[in-house]
């Protein structure tokens, strides 16, 4: 009964939290199609000038508010709406990410973003890890900063940490 009952927190912080509600309803047996009513909960938050929509994806505008942000915190980043200089290698890890803001390139070049380098050090990482690069320990820290219940190193699409970033954003306003 006990792994029985694991199994089932199992599948509901996998599929619930990351907002999968048709798969957990096929896991149990039950059936899908396009009447399928999902309840949702009410939101409390009135949506402001600028803020980004919160659905778990790391795109453009995600990229746009999160430079905003942390150059008004006081770090020296540029508004661009881009993730310089990541390595290729995260791509296919984090499907969350989307291309079209992020700089894939095939080799690390040790440069890494400045907007990255800005939030691995707001998410209490050690100087020398603070290398613009969103790898593994970045998504991790972020990921335990943001108070997620899974601490992975992944960005899953959507993502229960982008969706905990994106209204931490919002709310810097």
């Amino acid at each position: 009964i006990l792994i029985v009952c694991r199994l089932i927190v199992f599948a509901y912080v996998e599929f619930v939290m990351e907002g999968n509600y048709m798969d957990i309803v096929k896991v149990f047996g039950g059936n899908v199609n396009a009447n399928t009513s999902i309840p949702t909960k009410p939101s409390t938050t009135v949506k402001k000038d600028g803020d980004i929509t919160v659905d778990g994806y790391w795109g453009k505008n995600t990229t746009i508010k999160l430079q905003t942000v942390f150059k008004k915190m006081g770090y020296d980043i540029t508004i661009d709406g881009i993730v310089s200089n990541q390595w290729l290698i995260y791509a296919d890890k984090n499907p969350g990410l989307e291309d079209s803001t992020f700089d894939w390139d095939k080799k690390p070049n040790g440069k890494g973003s400045k907007l990255i380098k800005a939030m691995q050090d707001w998410a209490g990482m050690s100087k020398k890890d603070c290398d613009g690069e969103i790898g593994t320990q970045t998504i991790k820290a972020l990921q335990r900063k943001l108070g997620c219940h899974i601490v992975d190193g992944k960005v899953s699409a959507p993502s229960s940490m982008v969706k905990a970033l994106q209204k931490w954003a919002n709310a810097q306003d």
